[in-house]
Formats: structure tokens, sequence, C-alpha cells
């Protein structure tokens, strides 16, 4: 999940995330993930999001290269408008994994 000075979190709005990237789960609690929150984050590869976001903003993951997947645990469906089209290619957006 990584540290809390990972993730710069306003009213349960995470509004930019500032660790190392690889594997993240977004801490529970947060309700939104604002535009851009991990843009240039090119080392990013997973992410998982809680249950409790209902929204989240535009090209939240752009310019996330290395980003192969992203898992929700939210009723929220994650679709492609969170990228930047021209430099999404691949991302799993399957949604929730099997326990």
């Amino acid at each position: 999940m990584g540290s809390a000075e990972d993730y710069r979190i306003e009213d349960g709005v995470l509004v930019r995330y500032l660790g190392p990237g690889g594997d993240v789960t977004i801490p529970e609690g947060i309700s939104s993930i604002g535009g851009c929150a991990f843009d240039g984050c090119g080392s990013l590869e997973e992410v998982r999001v809680p249950a409790g976001v209902t929204s989240m903003g535009e090209d939240v993951f752009a310019w996330c290269t290395g980003l192969r997947r992203v898992i929700s645990r939210s009723a929220y469906e994650v679709t492609a408008f969170v990228y930047v089209p021209h430099e999404f290619s691949g991302a799993d957006l399957s949604g929730r994994p099997s326990l």
C-alpha cells in the first residue's frame, strides 16, 4: 500500500500520488480520485481501487506508461476515459479480483 507520504488526500479525495510506483493499493476511506492524480508515474504497474471510490476525474493515469492493470472493488466502473487515449495501450480494466 505504501506510506501516508505517498498520497496527498484532501477531504477524502486522492489529489496526487507521490509514491515510487510499482503495485499500488489506494487506501480505504478515499471517495474520489482527482483528475491527473497519477499523471506521469511511468513506474506505476498495478493499481487497486477500494470499494468506497465513487468517482474519478479525467486523465487519472495520464502518462502512466508502465500501467498494466487496474483492479477495482468499487461499484464505479473504471473505463478508458481515465487515461489519455493515445498513451494508453493494453492495461487490463477487467475490474474486480476473484477472492
